[in-house]
């Protein structure tokens, strides 16, 4: 199991990796995911050129990566496990591998192992807390918080690397808000988004081989996937290596809808990279990224200041992410690799599951 002291060490000892180009670069990419590069070129302030050699050293170094996410037809969970801490390690390997299992985190609290989940039914995550929970190793309890709104989500944050007034700019040429729907992917709609998954600049015409279409309608599909935020295209980074290793995981309850307080909320805490109600007791799940433990403080101030109503009741200091967003990551938060074929070691949402 790897350390705190490996994990949470100050960013200062670490030897820079990118510099304010990269994160031009990468900030740009966090707000329009599928820009072109010469739009791109502009936000960021060199050739397209220029950006295309950073982002293909990025890339290489694993740095940071393009993908996607499924926000529709599925019911989120987060589950946490307490288990024998012998078996931490095998237990995070065994629910990495599961492609239902989104995140994987360990933790200082008094459950080791934190995972979000995406089912298709009540009747699977009832299978998988309960005779499948018993399958994996070394698991001794379970709870379970099943997610009921989404206000803020990690595609949302992003390293605030570009100028004030470019950033405006590129917020106007964002999607506007638009109410989720969860309806589940068609087989079209999934073969785009699992392409995407692995690679979220994928061009059209890779898009319409992928979905058996024509390339026309391949960008319907995907302007209609976006438009109804059925999926996001995000840009990835390795954020221990970007000056913010730190992760705190905040229980908290709260009897105000956020809805129309999120944007708001964000702008106050830019470390904020989660905020979902769930059903049950301390029914606010909150995730934070920042450079230091320091800085928890300051960060739990803004955010009791800028959140009507919330309430603090538990604390988690996450040691380790051991995978994001459906994609395995190392102790520097790169992007893993099996030591076998050198593919990512990765797994997008599956289309369908039974019990």
């Amino acid at each position: 199991m790897t350390t705190a002291s490996a994990t949470l060490g100050e960013t200062a000892s670490r030897e820079p990796v990118i510099d304010e180009l990269d994160r031009r670069l990468l900030n740009a990419l966090q707000m329009l995911p599928r820009a072109s590069w010469r739009e791109l070129s502009a936000i960021a302030g060199a050739t397209d050129v220029t950006l295309q050699r950073r982002w293909a050293r990025l890339k290489k170094e694993r740095i940071a990566w393009m993908t996607a996410s499924c926000r529709t037809g599925h019911i989120f969970a987060h589950v946490q496990f307490a288990c024998e801490l012998r078996s931490i390690d095998e237990l995070t390997a065994a629910l990495s591998r599961d492609p239902r299992v989104l995140t994987v985190h360990i933790s200082a609290g008094d459950y080791a192992v934190l995972a979000t989940i995406a089912v298709s039914s009540l009747g699977v995550l009832t299978d998988f807390v309960g005779a499948g929970a018993r399958r994996l190793p070394g698991v001794l309890s379970v709870r379970c918080h099943v997610q009921t709104t989404t206000y803020l989500d990690g595609s949302g944050w992003d390293l605030a690397a570009l100028p004030d007034t470019v950033r405006k700019r590129v917020l106007a040429q964002s999607l506007p808000p638009a109410p989720h729907t969860q309806e589940p992917l068609d087989e079209r709609e999934y073969a785009i988004y699992r392409a995407l998954f692995f690679d979220g600049r994928a061009s059209a015409t890779h898009l319409a081989k992928v979905a058996g279409v024509g390339v026309n309608r391949a960008r319907e599909i995907l302007a209609s996937l976006l438009e109804q935020r059925r999926i996001r295209v995000r840009c990835e980074v390795a954020r221990p290596l970007l000056g913010m290793p730190v992760a705190v995981n905040l229980h908290a309850s709260c009897a105000t809808d956020l809805r129309q307080h999120a944007r708001a909320i964000r702008d106050a805490v830019p470390e904020l990279a989660l905020i979902v109600r769930t059903a049950g007791h301390r029914d606010l799940h909150v995730y934070l990224w920042m450079p230091a433990l320091a800085d928890m403080l300051e960060v739990e101030r803004r955010l009791l200041a800028s959140t009507p109503g919330l309430r603090i009741g538990e604390r988690i200091v996450i040691l380790r992410t051991v995978k994001l967003a459906g994609h395995l990551r190392d102790e520097d938060g790169r992007l893993a690799l099996d030591p076998d074929s050198g593919h990512p070691l990765s797994t997008p949402v599956p289309a369908k599951e039974s019990v």
